[in-house]
């Protein structure tokens, strides 16, 4: 399993990936789907964001570009965090 972050640099100086071999793919690139493209299909990713909208678009996008498992963080790192204090 593999964690794909999709946040923002400022995101993650702020809250620093869950994961500390996650793959960090801005969302707001602007060559996001070619990033993601080069990709390995196989493996499963667990996505993940701030808030989940953009785990969830980015889900989506991995879906049509045909990875075989993908796995989204509903409510993304914020949440995450919350449900764990």
């Amino acid at each position: 399993m593999l964690v794909l972050d999709v946040r923002s640099q400022s995101e993650i100086e702020s809250i620093p990936p869950l994961i500390e071999d996650a793959i960090i793919i801005d969302y707001k690139r602007g060559d996001f789907e070619e990033e993601l493209a080069k990709l390995s299909k196989e493996p499963t990713y667990i996505v993940v964001c701030s808030g989940g909208v953009r785990s969830r678009k980015t889900a989506s996008i991995m879906e049509k570009l045909g990875f075989k498992s993908i796995k989204n963080l509903k409510g993304g790192i914020n949440e995450f965090l919350e449900c764990s204090t």
